[in-house]
């Protein structure tokens, strides 16, 4: 394990200035801290920002590092939370993550804490050098929803399946030309591969043009979509494109499901409001399950096994967003 003392010698400097350059002492000058703060990252230290003082290397608390841009992440790490209070933790949370800087920095910090454990959801997979340099350091990490690391334990959704289960409803009901306003997400379950599974299991071979990729929600390039390829049904990956489908219609008064059915993936409050058929994903527990997962890494410390994979199952809640076609 790499110590200040190491840092110290390749950086030239002494303990003392080291630890100043981390506590961002302004005696130090900027240059000589970011030489400090690059050798400290490219060997994997990171400091012990909870005082040195304990006696145990370790806390009762967990660190939290992701996203709260969407309702559905809110729902989760409020489950999180509540479970590791259950199991005598706190939470110590990063919730900005953005870019795989961000990521890093909550990494470093939450490892410099003496955290016992983190539930990580992946920005991506750039961090892959360091993750592995705290996995060695036998930090417990479990990574939730995608899952880029195969030496991490992890919990994810099988969001294929929910692909499938939308999609075989609405070919039940007689819809062919399904608009799949798909999500671009790496490491995990690809919704599209579900939708292809519904559509050949009819003995269907599906229009690859209606499966596109949308990174945002974008009205045009529905516009464009509907206009050009005139589906009876949208699946939409996240509650995001459901709105932008809601929006659509609205723009254009067409009525759902009269005129347009439609499927949504995350099942937040606004859907059932607006009684929208939804693929709802175990919100509850997820948290749960990745809060005990963790907890029972931390008490089995040094008992080494190989990474568990828990894939938990999404339902569709039926509300009255599909019309039934001939």
């Amino acid at each position: 394990m790499v110590k200040i003392h190491d840092v110290a010698k390749k950086a030239g400097v002494s303990v003392s200035t080291v630890s100043r350059a981390f506590r961002q002492d302004v005696s130090i000058n900027e240059e000589t801290r970011q030489q400090i703060l690059t050798i400290a990252r490219e060997s994997g230290y990171a400091p012990n920002l909870l005082a040195r003082g304990l006696k145990s290397s370790t806390t009762k608390t967990v660190g939290v590092i992701g996203s709260i841009d969407t309702p559905f992440y809110v729902d989760i790490i409020k489950g999180i939370e509540t479970e590791l209070l259950k199991l005598g933790y706190h939470m110590l949370i990063g919730l900005s993550v953005t870019t795989p800087d961000i990521e890093r920095y909550y990494l470093e910090y939450m490892a410099g804490s003496q955290v016992a454990g983190i539930i990580l959801m992946p920005f991506a997979d750039e961090n892959a050098a360091y993750i592995k340099q705290l996995y060695k350091r036998n930090v417990k990490i479990i990574q939730v929803f995608r899952y880029p690391y195969d030496f991490l334990d992890s919990v994810v959704v099988d969001d294929e399946q929910g692909a499938y289960l939308a999609a075989s409803e609405l070919l039940g009901r007689g819809h062919t030309r399904i608009l799949l306003a798909d999500v671009p997400v790496s490491f995990a379950y690809q919704r599209s591969a579900g939708y292809r599974k519904a559509f050949r299991e009819r003995g269907v071979e599906p229009n690859p043009d209606l499966i596109v990729p949308f990174k945002s929600p974008d009205l045009d390039l529905l516009h464009a979509l509907m206009q050009k390829l005139r589906p009876t049904a949208v699946i939409t990956g996240v509650h995001d494109h459901g709105k932008m489908v809601v929006r659509y219609a609205q723009k254009h008064h067409l009525d759902i499901p009269k005129d347009l059915s439609v499927i949504m993936f995350d099942n937040v409050e606004w859907m059932e409001m607006m009684r929208m058929d939804a693929i709802a994903q175990p919100v509850d527990y997820i948290g749960v399950t990745a809060s005990r997962l963790l907890a029972d890494r931390i008490a089995d410390a040094d008992y080494i096994t190989q990474p568990v994979s828990l894939v938990l199952q999404p339902r569709l809640i039926k509300r009255g967003s599909i019309r039934e076609i001939s």
